[in-house]
């Protein structure tokens, strides 16, 4: 983005790039930006200043704040996304098995939201309309970009 900013003719002394990615679920954005359960920054290295104005559009928010690069924020949302589609995923699968068993899905669900490892949060299987607000957000994160790259770093 800083090149691209330059190549327009803007001076770099005239702007700063922060990474800050939103983490709202659906139905919930106005509470959760208000209640977040992390605030993730994403900074340019030794750049005080933006750090400083982050940290004053957040004050009176309780909630962990995680400093790391551009990247590294950027990073923090795809992984986030993957990982909770992932538990949707893998429950929707325990679903199928639990039918050829004739066993209650929700059982499992439960059973294995105890441990708190795991946890309760999207430990169930999903419905439709679960499905289609991860197919939304698989594609507004662009998970296809995001393994492209995690695959060249592995």
């Amino acid at each position: 983005m800083r090149a691209e900013l330059i190549r327009k003719g803007v001076k770099p002394q005239l702007f700063r790039i922060v990474s800050n990615p939103e983490f709202l679920r659906e139905g919930s954005a106005v509470y959760d930006m208000f209640h977040p359960d992390k605030i993730v920054v994403g900074l340019e290295p030794d750049d005080d200043q933006s750090l400083a104005v982050m940290q004053a559009v957040y004050a009176g928010i309780n909630a962990p704040y995680l400093t790391t690069s551009l990247t590294g924020a950027e990073l923090i949302k795809y992984a986030a996304n993957a990982f909770l589609a992932t538990k949707i995923s893998f429950i929707n699968e325990m679903a199928r098995i639990c039918d050829a068993f004739a066993v209650d899905v929700n059982d499992i669900a439960r059973g294995i939201g105890l441990d708190p490892r795991i946890g309760r949060i999207f430990c169930g299987p999903a419905s439709a309309m679960e499905d289609l607000a991860f197919q939304k957000i698989s594609k507004r994160s662009n998970m296809r970009r995001a393994r492209a790259k995690w695959s060249r770093i592995c």
